[in-house]
């Protein structure tokens, strides 16, 4: 064997082990943004879930502003109606982030099952699935059928549930 054949077999494992490494590091690269978005997505899910629930205890108002939205008898000023819509357009993002990062495999299964019930509780109440069905239009096919699919089930409500 010759200098020469040695220094191109040098040279060929070199481009192999240069490759090798571009790719471990693309991987490693792929992985890290992965994690990242995992946990900034996660984070936004917390964040999301704390902004609709401690609320009711905190603020009279605001409980009294739920009992007449979710009550089907009680009256509902158009300011009401305004907030309500946009209180579950939130309730949607929140479900819909949950079922995106679901479907990527980003989730938590008890994170994501925390957010189904979320969903099944205020799909129980009439004016819920009435907003629903006259805003599903303009959510992504995925998360429509999956809040449509919930709707179906028709949760028992509170009223119609005896203890």
């Amino acid at each position: 064997m010759t200098l020469e054949s040695i220094y191109y077999i040098g040279q060929s494992i070199s481009v192999i082990v240069i490759i090798a490494t571009l790719f471990a590091i693309l991987h490693q690269g792929r992985q890290a943004n992965q994690i990242a978005r995992s946990e900034l997505s996660h984070d936004q899910l917390l964040n999301s879930h704390g902004l609709l629930g401690p609320t009711v205890a905190t603020n009279p108002e605001y409980a009294d502003f739920l009992v007449r939205v979710l009550e089907e008898n009680a009256a509902m000023s158009a300011t009401d109606r305004i907030r309500f819509l946009n209180f579950m357009h939130s309730l949607v993002i929140v479900f819909g982030s949950a079922h995106t990062l679901k479907s990527k495999g980003m989730i938590e299964a008890q994170m994501f099952a925390d957010s189904t019930s979320a969903m099944v509780w205020w799909m129980q109440f009439d004016r819920s699935r009435g907003l629903w069905k006259s805003a599903r239009k303009h959510y992504s096919n995925g998360v429509r059928d999956a809040i449509d699919e919930i709707v179906a089930k028709r949760p028992v409500s509170p009223v119609e549930a005896k203890p």
